[in-house]
């Protein structure tokens, strides 16, 4: 593990007094550690999620979750304020994941927590199993979404950024998001019709 890592991990542990982003960003640019650990704590989740809909694999997500942070607190000094940190720090993320899976090749799962049954489906043998093959169904319609329009579905669908937040997450225009989402949803219409039309 890097060691700025486990020294921001050491620093949350502290407990760090609550107090505005703003400031622990300049505390961050003056070296701080436990200012960064903050705000590690604050926007991990966030930025691994946003990986980790990419990518697929927890392990790959955690790695690129650290390296995204470790970008992050070696380019703070550029950071202007124009976008939220959040969104700033999930641009990073989203692009070092887009990064990943093409250099594997590869269309990696997106594992889904979607709850697509009712509440039957808890003591329905028979309900739990049509639950499980739907997310089956819905998990291969999205692995055939190419990853930048895997992106533009995490960020919208599982992460809840409205167009503006998405926009400066993927460095476009509004206009180029709202017509990546609607061909990727889409896309993957098609793929599900084809995949249910398929089971049936």
């Amino acid at each position: 593990m890097d060691a700025r890592v486990w020294e921001w991990r050491v620093a949350t542990s502290e407990h760090p007094r609550p107090e505005g982003e703003q400031q622990l960003i300049e505390r961050c640019r003056a070296g701080d550690m436990e200012a960064f650990g903050a705000l590690w704590e604050q926007h991990r989740s966030a930025v691994f999620r946003s990986i980790l809909g990419i990518v697929n694999n927890p392990q790959d997500a955690e790695d690129l979750t650290q390296e995204a942070f470790l970008r992050a607190y070696r380019a703070l000094n550029s950071f202007r304020g124009e976008a939220q940190l959040r969104t700033w720090l999930v641009r990073i993320g989203v692009h070092l994941a887009i990064d990943h899976v093409k250099r594997k090749k590869a269309h990696p799962e997106v594992s889904l927590d979607w709850d697509v049954g009712g509440g039957l489906a808890d003591i329905d043998p028979h309900a739990a199993a049509e639950r499980n093959e739907l997310r089956e169904t819905v998990r291969k319609a999205i692995e055939a979404l190419p990853p930048h329009h895997r992106a533009v579905i995490v960020l919208r669908d599982m992460e809840g950024m409205d167009y503006s937040e998405m926009a400066q997450a993927l460095g476009c225009s509004v206009g180029s998001v709202k017509l990546r989402l609607f061909r990727a949803r889409r896309l993957l219409k098609q793929r599900l019709e084809v995949l249910l039309g398929g089971s049936r």
